[in-house]
C-alpha cells in the first residue's frame, strides 16, 4: 500500500502532456564594455533624426550610468546609406477544391478549380554603418546594421512610412545594444505536479513569489521527482537574475540557476526537457542550461561603464535609473581572461575589462604565459596584462 502511494506521488511530477510555458524577460548585457558615462550621438543620412532619437531613448531607458550628454566620453556615429521600401502588387493562380453535384450515382464529388489570388509584396531595406570611439578618437567598435526583408501581404498592407519606422527601430536597437543592456523574450517550460498551482506566478513574471512558493515545497526523497523541484528553482532564479537591480546580484543568481539546472539533469537524465529544445503546437522553448551558461559568461564579462560601482539594470517606478551600489572587490585573473576569450570577446573588450577591474591577480610567469597562449589569448592582451601587473 505504501509503495503504491509513493509511486503515485512520484508519477505526478512532470510537465504533463499539454506543456505550460512562461515568457521570461531576458536581459542581454551590452556587446562591448565602454569607459565613461556621457555619450554623444552623430547620425547622418536617411531618417537620421528618427534613428538618433530612438538610439538616445534606448540608452536613457537602459538604466545604466550612460547618458546622452556633452562633453562626451563615448562617441557613437551612424552613417545611413539608405532606407527604402518597395510595394509590388501581384497575382498568382492557386487551385482550390470545390464540391460538385452530382455524379451518375447521385453523389457529390470534388474538382480542382483555378482561383486568382491578389497580394502585395513588400521589400524593405536599410543600409548603415556605425562607429564607436572614445574621447581620444580611438575606435572601440564598428560595423554595419544592414537589414532587409521581403514579405507578402494578402489584406492589410503596411505603408512605406510604417515599414521604414520598423527598419529604423530595429537598427536603433542593434546600435544601442553595443553599449547598453537590452531585453528580449525567452520562453521557458514550467513543471506541473507539486508546482502546478504556482504557474500563474511564472506567467506573470512574479519570479520572487514563484521562488518563495517552490522553496516552500519540501525536498523530495525520490531523485527523479526532486529533479523537477531543482528545475523550478533554476527557472525562478534565472527570471530573478534578469530582473535584478544590479549586475552583481544577477551574476550570483545566474550561477545558482545553472547549478540547479545541472542538478535536475543529473538527477533525472530520462527527462529530456531538462536538457533539450522543445517544440510543439502548444509551446516551444530552447535548451535551458546552454542559455543560462551563455548568460553567466556575458554577465561575467560585463564591466560597468564609467564607474567601479555596479550599475543598475532595472528602472524605478518613474522610469528613471536607480543610483549605483558599490561593487565588491573581485580580482580578475588568468582564468577570467581565458573565459572572455572563449566567449568571443574582442581584444579591445578584454583590455577594457582589465582596465576596469577592481584588482588583478595575473600569473605572468613562463608557465602562466604558455597557458594563456595555448588558450588563444593574443600577445597584445598578454602585454596589457603584464603592464597591469607591474
Amino acid at each position: 500500500m505504501v509503495l503504491a502511494v509513493c509511486a503515485n506521488a512520484s508519477a505526478r511530477e512532470g510537465f504533463g502532456f499539454t506543456k505550460k510555458a512562461a515568457d521570461m524577460k531576458m536581459t542581454v548585457p551590452p556587446a562591448i564594455n565602454v569607459i565613461g558615462t556621457r555619450v554623444a550621438l552623430d547620425v547622418k543620412g536617411d531618417r537620421a533624426r528618427e534613428l538618433e532619437r530612438s538610439i538616445a531613448d534606448l540608452i536613457e531607458r537602459a538604466g545604466t550610468a550612460l547618458k546622452v550628454a556633452t562633453p562626451a566620453d563615448i562617441h557613437v556615429s551612424v552613417d545611413v546609406d539608405r532606407v527604402d521600401v518597395d510595394h509590388d502588387s501581384r497575382s498568382k493562380v492557386e487551385y482550390v477544391s470545390e464540391q460538385r453535384c452530382c455524379d451518375k450515382n447521385g453523389k457529390k464529388y470534388s474538382v480542382s478549380v483555378p482561383r486568382t489570388k491578389y497580394y502585395t509584396t513588400v521589400e524593405a531595406r536599410l543600409a548603415a554603418e556605425y562607429k564607436i570611439t572614445d574621447a581620444k578618437g580611438k575606435v572601440l567598435d564598428d560595423g554595419d546594421v544592414d537589414d532587409s526583408w521581403t514579405k507578402d501581404y494578402d489584406y492589410t498592407v503596411p505603408s512605406s512610412s510604417e515599414t521604414e519606422e520598423a527598419l529604423v527601430a530595429r537598427a536603433a536597437r542593434r546600435v544601442a545594444a553595443r553599449i547598453v543592456p537590452t531585453q528580449s523574450k525567452v520562453t521557458v517550460l514550467v513543471p506541473k505536479g507539486s508546482f502546478e498551482s504556482f504557474i500563474p506566478l511564472a506567467e506573470s513574471n512574479s519570479w520572487d513569489r514563484y521562488l518563495q512558493s517552490v522553496e516552500a515545497v519540501a525536498p523530495m526523497r525520490d531523485p527523479a521527482s526532486e529533479a523537477y523541484r531543482q528545475y523550478a528553482l533554476a527557472v525562478a532564479k534565472e527570471g530573478l537574475a534578469y530582473a535584478a537591480d544590479d549586475v552583481k546580484r544577477a551574476r550570483e543568481l545566474l550561477r545558482e540557476a545553472a547549478a540547479h539546472y545541472r542538478t535536475a539533469i543529473q538527477s533525472n537524465p530520462a527527462e529530456k526537457l531538462f536538457s533539450e529544445e522543445h517544440f510543439s503546437l502548444f509551446s516551444s522553448s530552447e535548451a535551458p542550461l546552454p542559455r543560462v551558461e551563455a548568460s553567466v559568461k556575458a554577465f561575467e564579462a560585463w564591466v560597468p561603464a564609467g564607474t567601479t560601482a555596479v550599475p543598475k539594470i532595472a528602472e524605478t517606478s518613474k522610469g528613471e535609473a536607480k543610483k549605483s551600489s558599490s561593487s565588491s572587490k573581485r580580482k580578475l585573473g588568468n582564468q577570467g581572461i581565458i573565459d572572455m576569450k572563449k566567449a568571443g570577446l574582442s581584444d579591445e573588450n578584454i583590455k577594457l575589462a582589465i582596465d576596469g577591474a577592481d584588482a588583478t591577480s595575473f600569473d605572468t610567469s613562463p608557465e602562466g604565459l604558455i597557458a594563456l597562449s595555448k588558450a588563444g589569448v593574443s600577445n597584445d592582451v598578454i602585454l596589457h596584462m603584464q603592464k597591469r601587473t607591474r
